[in-house]
């Protein structure tokens, strides 16, 4: 099977899982004893508890979820995210082409530690009010537990810029993305890809097809989601993925 046919099979069946039939499941679930919360969210439980030695008990699983993210950086986006998953559809809609020029910035930074801050300055998880990926968790499954306008608002925030721009919610604001990005830098490897410069002749062909306008060819890689296009589309193999 081709690796986006199986993306797109991986990208069904967390969203049909995840969301549709275990609702909220991508924001926290519970295996035996163990309680797993997504990152930006125990961070913000964390500060907003001002540090209650009672989020322990979440803490283990919590700190499994950060060692995984950590380590795939950011593949939970290219594989496994909703809103991702929702964009992707859009461009399969639309074939259009990716633009290289497209480039992403910093905020996304900027909003995790703002939004970890906030949550403890107000005792309240301040993000998850209108995170787009929780939205969606509470709102479409089959026991949602919020509106289907208020779903669609906070979707509509992170899916609408992407149609002109792509993934424009994922390269710029997306909070999750920026804690990943913060979190892998403690990592002195990590999952991702590598060109090989003796083979590479510079065709450009990897750059030309990724959503999130990275250059592979480039050191500074932090928003690959590692849909693993570039793999695909290199006419000479110079492409591997490995921890590094």
């Amino acid at each position: 099977m081709k690796i986006q046919k199986l993306r797109l099979v991986v990208q069904i069946v967390s969203f049909i899982t995840f969301v549709i039939v275990v609702s909220g499941a991508f924001c926290t679930f519970t295996a035996g004893s163990m309680v797993f919360v997504e990152p930006l969210g125990f961070f913000q439980i964390l500060a907003a508890s001002r540090f209650e030695a009672s989020l322990l008990v979440v803490a283990a699983g919590s700190i499994v979820l950060i060692l995984v993210f950590g380590l795939t950086h950011r593949a939970f986006c290219g594989w496994v995210c909703p809103i991702g998953f929702i964009h992707d559809i859009i461009d399969r809609v639309s074939r259009r082409k990716t633009s290289i020029r497209q480039r992403s910035t910093r905020y996304k930074e900027v909003v995790a530690v703002t939004s970890i801050c906030a949550s403890a300055i107000s005792g309240v998880p301040v993000w998850c009010i209108a995170c787009p990926v929780g939205a969606i968790c509470r709102g479409i499954g089959l026991s949602g537990v919020i509106s289907p306008i208020e779903t669609a608002l906070i979707t509509s925030f992170a899916v609408a810029p992407g149609i002109k721009s792509q993934r424009f919610f994922c390269r710029n604001l997306c909070p999750i993305a920026g804690l990943v990005n913060l979190i892998s830098k403690v990592f002195p490897r990590k999952l991702r890809v590598q060109v090989d410069a003796k083979v590479c002749t510079n065709c450009k062909a990897c750059a030309r097809v990724c959503p999130m306008g990275v250059d592979p060819r480039n050191s500074e890689r932090d928003d690959c989601i590692l849909c693993l296009k570039c793999y695909e589309a290199c006419p000479k193999n110079a492409i591997s993925i490995r921890f590094m």
